[in-house]
């Protein structure tokens, strides 16, 4: 008659419950500033939350502010701010008034890290681009629908982009100056991006 062996294999790792640090947010908050994965813990505990779309706008603009508190450096910050962003997704209505308060945050701290807005932005647009592409193709072909989604998604993209920009060096954009961007093809869109950069007045911007 054969024996059977019997193995038994037991497995021991630390469990970490999550939420169980919503009431040590305020430790969290200390440890942030040394420790990059206490901002990742505050930024999903905030994502867990059901806030209504103006305290989620307020909630997540506050971290990010604690990024140029907190003295990360330049990667430090568009790394985590990036993090922070895909995990805090705002509504729609929200985006361009998100985006204008992170360039107070900038201009208030003198520390003006343009990537930032810029990779939302281009992310953004390159996600609503694919999203038109495929709405026009159940009607013309899903092929062609995306690559002109991610066309128009581009341009509109590179609008805002400006329009942050000019705002953020110049101040308020005057009528004219909307209606040159609005009516811009991506090639002189482009090029005032290029132009913006050494440019001493916003007629400078269009020239």
């Amino acid at each position: 008659m054969r024996t059977l062996a019997v193995f038994t294999f037991r497995f021991n790792f630390p469990v970490v419950n999550l939420e169980s640090w919503r009431s040590r947010m305020s430790e969290l908050l200390e440890l942030a500033p040394k420790n990059p994965f206490a901002v990742i813990m505050l930024a999903q505990l905030e994502a867990n939350s059901k806030y209504p779309g103006q305290q989620q706008f307020v909630r997540k603009t506050a971290l990010v502010k604690h990024l140029y508190e907190w003295g990360f450096d330049r990667d430090q910050i568009v790394q985590l701010f990036n993090i922070l962003d895909a995990m805090l997704v705002l509504p729609v209505s929200m985006e361009q008034h998100f985006i204008q308060a992170i360039s107070q945050i900038e201009e208030e701290y003198k520390m003006t890290y343009v990537n930032t807005i810029e990779r939302v932005a281009l992310r953004r647009g390159r996600e609503e681009g694919i999203k038109e592409g495929k709405q026009e193709g159940k009607e013309e072909g899903m092929k062609e629908g995306i690559k002109e989604g991610m066309k128009e998604g581009r341009r509109a993209t590179a609008t805002n982009i400006l329009i942050a920009l000019i705002t953020h060096k110049f101040g308020e954009l005057p009528d004219w100056a909307l209606a040159r961007l609005a009516d811009a093809d991506q090639s002189s869109l482009d090029r005032w991006a290029v132009q913006i950069l050494d440019a001493q007045r916003i007629e400078d911007v269009f020239g």
